[in-house]
């Protein structure tokens, strides 16, 4: 399994926003994001996630 379904699969939360924001982009500015860019985006919404669970 290639790196980038490994990062979608170990941070499937952070991987269904960036689906959202593929899915608003491509819908509002008939852009695609490519799946570097994906992962790319899936990991810092991950750290942000991270970040918000230990300051609870």
């Amino acid at each position: 399994m290639s790196y980038m379904h490994n990062v979608f699969k170990k941070y499937p939360q952070a991987f269904n926003c960036t689906q959202k924001i593929t899915q608003f982009v491509k819908s509002t500015l008939n852009k695609n994001i490519s799946l570097n860019e994906q992962v790319y985006v899936t990991i810092h919404i991950q750290r942000i996630i991270n970040e918000m669970s230990q300051q609870s």
